[in-house]
This record gives structure tokens, sequence and C-alpha cells, in this order.
């Protein structure tokens, strides 16, 4: 109930992170979270982002976004190399 009343507050907050309008809508499924994490496959060609995330404090969540915002970058890079 909490994120869905701050989800305009929390795709402000992606969309300044990641410098884009990426982020229109949150999709809030409630299950379980599993007490391990799933390893990031990255490609080998993949770049480092300098992503700044100085203003999260969880180290868990500041992990999982920096995991992310390499994903979407890379991603956004990949297509421009394949226009």
């Amino acid at each position: 109930t909490t994120i869905a009343m701050r989800e305009t507050i929390i795709l402000d907050r992606l969309n300044r992170l990641f410098g884009h309008e990426h982020f229109k809508k949150l999709d809030i499924i409630h299950g379980s979270v599993s007490s391990y994490s799933t390893p990031v496959i990255q490609n080998k060609t993949s770049k480092k982002f300098n992503i700044n995330l100085s203003e999260i404090d969880d180290p868990i969540l500041k992990s999982r976004l920096e995991s992310l915002g390499q994903a979407v970058m890379n991603s956004a890079t990949e297509e421009k190399r394949t226009k």
C-alpha cells in the first residue's frame, strides 16, 4: 500500500536517477521474496557506466539499482549500435 501511494515519487526519482523518462508506471506484484539473489549475466561487450547512487543508503537496494542501471544503459547503447 505504501509503495502504491508513493508511486509518483518513486517514478520521479527513478527517472531523475537515470536521466530519462523511461519509467511511466509501477507494476506492483505481491508475493514472497527469495533469500538469494540471481547472478546478473552481462554481455562481454557491456560497458561500465558511472551511475551516481550516493543518496541510497541501503546496500542491497543500491546494488540492485546499480545492476538495473547498467542493464538499461547497456541496452540503450546496444540499440544505438544496431541501428
